[in-house]
């Protein structure tokens, strides 16, 4: 990324960091800042704007996506697949969205098997 698209993405940020106070946030606007905290590896922010975004609307799907995804990239497996689930579960969850849970329904299998795996290996 150049210098004027960082630079433009820090402006983004700051302007949205300013404005998650405000009580008319939308689930949706939550989510998006979360997505860009996430690009930014600031993961304790991004998790707490997604869970802001489902405290506004539990069924948003896209949040529950996007923080399924960044619990798996710290290793809480357990808590990402519950998320999972429940979009899996869930009814008029758009097909784009549902190929999403299905992919991370794989990757917390894939971690699971190494998991096991590593686990099996250091057991006596």
């Amino acid at each position: 990324m150049g210098a004027g698209s960082e630079a433009a993405l820090r402006d983004t940020l700051a302007s949205l960091e300013r404005a998650s106070a405000a009580p008319e946030w939308r689930a949706s606007t939550h989510t998006t800042y979360a997505a860009l905290l996430r690009h930014q590896r600031r993961h304790d922010e991004a998790i707490a704007q997604y869970e802001q975004a489902l405290q506004r609307a539990p069924n948003y799907t896209p949040a529950a996506l996007g923080l399924a995804n960044v619990l798996i990239s710290r290793g809480e497996f357990k808590r990402s697949s519950t998320l999972v689930q429940g979009v899996l579960a869930a009814k008029e969850v758009p097909q784009p969205q549902q190929c999403e849970a299905l992919m991370l329904q794989m990757t917390l299998a894939d971690r699971k098997a190494q998991w096991d795996a590593v686990l099996a290996a250091v057991r006596p």
